[in-house]
């Protein structure tokens, strides 16, 4: 987790095999990584990383939606991702809770400004508020946002590969997604769609959000 490399990597059969397959197949010019550690930190991309304490959230550049996680755990995020650091796991919940309402969708959706590509718009077009502990409704969504949390993860470990749509059918079946959407509308009362007008598919508002990271 320090974002240095194992000497006992070179140890492991695994490691040596996939180091020479590189070496024999990569390219020859004078930009081409030498190794595979160098390739797989090319430009930083890997080392970056680690510089990402948990707890955050992730959520997709793309999509006909919006799909986040509070991440707790140190974590490789791939680049279709963007990440958001959090003070606190509950801070963390709070802001995937959102992230994931459905009765936000709409509101979320129409700050796209190149096709499906959320990017970091929504932060600037959806005043998204600090997470305030002091404030019940927003422990309160934290709390229904990690159950949900719970509730997927225990549907994509149950032994066969869940869908996404399998996992929301599964949310709005147990009454999770409407609980939710109640708490999140007194949070953005003229951005939230009112009950039974919210999306399936498709800011942190004027006080933006620093430290907002696409992966590389």
């Amino acid at each position: 987790g320090d974002g240095r490399w194992s000497p006992q990597r070179r140890r492991v059969k695994f490691w040596n095999d996939a180091s020479a397959i590189y070496a024999a197949h990569r390219g020859r010019g004078s930009a081409t990584p030498r190794t595979l550690e160098d390739n797989l930190d090319f430009q930083g991309k890997l080392a970056s990383q680690f510089s990402a304490r948990p707890p955050f959230v992730v959520y997709n550049k793309v999509g006909g939606r919006v799909y986040a996680a509070a991440v707790s755990e140190w974590a490789i995020v791939e680049n279709g991702l963007y990440r958001v650091p959090c003070s606190s796991a509950d801070e963390a919940h709070f802001l995937s809770g959102l992230l994931n309402a459905d009765a936000l969708q709409d509101a979320l959706s129409r700050t796209k400004e190149n096709d499906n590509n959320y990017d970091t718009y929504l932060w600037r077009k959806v005043p998204v508020p600090r997470y305030d502990r002091a404030d019940g409704r927003h422990r309160r969504l934290a709390a229904l946002s990690r159950t949900a949390q719970e509730a997927a993860l225990g549907a994509c470990n149950a032994g066969s590969a869940a869908r996404r749509a399998d996992v929301l059918r599964l949310l709005r079946d147990e009454g999770i997604s409407a609980a939710i959407d109640d708490a999140v509308r007194p949070v953005l009362p003229e951005h939230a769609a009112a009950a039974g007008n919210e999306q399936d598919g498709g800011g942190h508002g004027g006080r933006g959000r620093g430290g907002l990271e696409a992966c590389a």
